[in-house]
């Protein structure tokens, strides 16, 4: 068996980052066609780095989505709870913050429901589990935190399938 060819596996590491081939071989000090003979190469071994480029930018994005969500999702969690709080807030005021909020929440959904509702979804149940999880954290024992975090683990499927 041959030893790896290290500038091979460096040219696809920066392949798979998105890198163009020319790129590539200025930083690695080769031509061109040096980086499109490793892919060749690679392909005809079964490893399609095309493939694999497609699958990672998908990955990303999906997390990138997720993530957005997310953070929004906490935004309103925690502006929510300054609603709440402000004592200086009257009645009428703090109904017109509480339906403002619930206007942005509105149009966030709908527009991840034409966007990626996967994601969306994805997005409130870690920004609702996180929320759970860093209120009950200072009063329950790391045991309990062990447990909750491996159901979490064991049923993350069942918690991603669910309909809003």
């Amino acid at each position: 068996m041959s030893k790896p060819n290290s500038k091979a596996i460096i040219a696809k590491a920066l392949y798979l980052s998105a890198n163009k081939p020319e790129r590539i071989a200025e930083l690695l000090g080769v031509t061109t066609r040096t980086i499109q003979t490793y892919r060749a190469k690679a392909l005809k071994a079964g490893d399609n780095w095309d493939e694999q480029k497609v699958t990672k930018y998908l990955d990303n994005s999906q997390k990138d989505q997720e993530s957005i969500y997310a953070d929004f999702v906490e935004h309103m969690y925690e502006e929510l709870k300054n609603i709440r709080e402000d004592k200086k807030l009257k009645t009428k005021e703090r109904i017109e913050a509480l339906s403002r909020l619930g206007d942005s929440f509105s149009k966030m959904r709908n527009i991840a429901a034409v966007e990626n509702p996967e994601a969306y979804k994805h997005g409130i149940i870690k920004a609702t589990i996180e929320m759970f999880i860093s209120i009950i954290k200072p009063v329950i024992s790391k045991e309990c935190l062990l447990i909750i975090a491996e159901e979490l683990e064991a049923h993350q499927e069942e918690l991603a399938d669910v309909s809003l």
